[in-house]
């Protein structure tokens, strides 16, 4: 599923807040990667420039690089349904829906330095 989150992530000309409201509609993001032209055109905020570049980005080799690199370095993905994504950030409308770390994030958090 992780590779999913990435690949949200990754899209061009989609930034977190579009992000955030296909993740409210569609539930997860694979099922974002799975979704027609016409639900996305649903969104509010899709529109049909931004709906082909989504559907024609349906590839997931970028995002199994990216893990493959965070696994030699130890590194993680936390994602924005994740119990240890801090409150703060994921009430803010720009927060991404993703970070990527290294170490260990503790609970009840009341932010991130990045």
């Amino acid at each position: 599923m992780m590779k999913y989150w990435i690949w949200l992530s990754q899209l061009k000309g989609v930034g977190p807040v579009i992000q955030k409201r296909l993740l409210k509609i569609f539930c997860n993001p694979e099922a974002v990667f799975n979704a027609d032209k016409s639900s996305l055109l649903k969104v509010e905020g899709i529109g049909e420039n931004t709906a082909d570049n989504i559907v024609s980005s349906r590839n997931l080799d970028n995002s199994m690089r990216i893990l493959d690199n965070l696994y030699k370095i130890d590194g993680r993905v936390l994602t924005l349904y994740d119990d240890l994504y801090p409150k703060v950030a994921a009430s803010m409308i720009y927060s991404p829906v993703v970070f990527y770390y290294r170490g260990e994030i503790k609970a009840n958090l009341d932010g991130i330095g990045i």
